[in-house]
């Protein structure tokens, strides 16, 4: 992270952005069984489509916050360094595309589908995938921890209450747009 910061932030941001977002849509589409609705390919397409586009904007997005959450704290970073920050965080995330082909692969359509009694058959393969998924996405959260660290010139602890708190004030509108929905409907 030190060399990016020092010699080029913006050194492949957008494409780790766009490669985690489709690493997140797929893993979306496999937990919302968007195959019960869509054959496999349009699943792929969708999951393609709409995560190169909502990475890139949820970049832009969770960096902003992140950096203007850090600026109340003391920190330093532009908005270059923070969405480096973010995006070289990434790399594990996107490693779950991975885990994702690999259960594709052994399972078939059945990972995009409600009903799958080969994954229910096969318990010590599904777990032991699932399990790699969270920790990757575990690992990516602590390496943005500490590229926030990095960037803010904050310690760990500082640095995990600013992304914490980011989260926080991100989940805000969400929250008060479901109660507004549900209340509305």
């Amino acid at each position: 992270m030190r060399w990016i910061l020092g010699n080029d932030p913006t050194y492949d941001v957008k494409t780790l952005a766009v490669l985690a977002g489709i690493a997140d849509a797929v893993g979306r589409a496999m937990d919302r069984a968007m195959g019960d609705a869509f054959p496999a390919l349009t699943v792929a397409a969708l999951a393609l489509g709409i995560g190169a586009v909502s990475g890139f904007v949820l970049l832009y997005l969770i960096a902003a916050v992140v950096r203007w959450v850090g600026t109340w704290l003391g920190g330093r970073m532009t908005h270059e360094e923070a969405r480096a920050a973010l995006a070289w965080a990434y790399p594990p995330l996107i490693a779950t595309l991975v885990v994702a082909l690999l259960q594709y692969a052994i399972f078939g359509d059945e990972v995009f589908r409600s009903f799958a009694p080969s994954i229910d058959a096969r318990p010590m393969v599904a777990i032991p995938l699932a399990a790699a998924t969270v920790l990757l996405a575990l690992w990516s959260f602590g390496l943005f921890v500490v590229n926030v660290s990095e960037a803010q010139g904050f310690t760990l602890k500082r640095a995990l209450a600013s992304v914490a708190l980011a989260f926080l004030l991100g989940a805000i509108p969400l929250v008060v747009a479901v109660m507004l929905a549900v209340f509305l409907i």
